[in-house]
């Protein structure tokens, strides 16, 4: 009887366990979902126009393609090229006429080399993930249009190598 009460209790302890871990809270971080205009057309062509990007509705931060990236450089009279990795990856390759804010300085060095908080700002790094945090960063700062195309990896175009 002793061993039944025992293994009854067992049970109901391992029920409640089970219960309380389905039942947990996600406390991942979602990034919010962002498209980029090159989902939403039909023929999958760049846009040259930059209303047409889509933002990130919490962030105000559009997301894009290296092509999109490529056809807003070819068709914006006025914008700046960021690349927010640091100078040893900068010197290996870069886009022509990127200016280098390292993420790491960014809120001490972007009012001086990123004066008018109205251009359009393209930002890039490696892969990705300091271009989105850095964009955020910018925001914050009160720049107002800033896209983010992500890591020079996925730049299928020409970069500069410093000499």
């Amino acid at each position: 009887m002793r061993s039944g009460k025992a293994a009854l209790r067992i049970l109901i302890l391992g029920l409640i366990a089970l219960a309380v871990t389905a039942c947990s809270f996600n406390f991942s971080f979602r990034s919010p979902v962002t498209t980029t205009v090159s989902e939403q057309t039909a023929n999958g062509d760049a846009t040259t126009d930059p209303a047409a990007y889509t933002t990130d509705q919490s962030m105000g931060i559009r997301k894009i393609t290296a092509e999109e990236a490529k056809a807003l450089m070819e068709s914006l009279e006025q914008y700046t090229i960021v690349d927010v990795r640091e100078q040893y990856e900068y010197d290996a390759g870069h886009i022509k006429d990127a200016v280098l804010v390292p993420l790491g300085s960014i809120r001490e060095k972007a009012p001086e080399l990123l004066p008018d908080r109205s251009e359009e700002l393209l930002l890039y790094c490696r892969s990705g993930r300091r271009s989105a945090e850095a964009a955020r960063m910018l925001l914050d700062m009160g720049y107002e249009n800033i896209y983010d195309f992500g890591g020079i990896i996925d730049w299928p175009y020409e970069v500069e190598v410093a000499d």
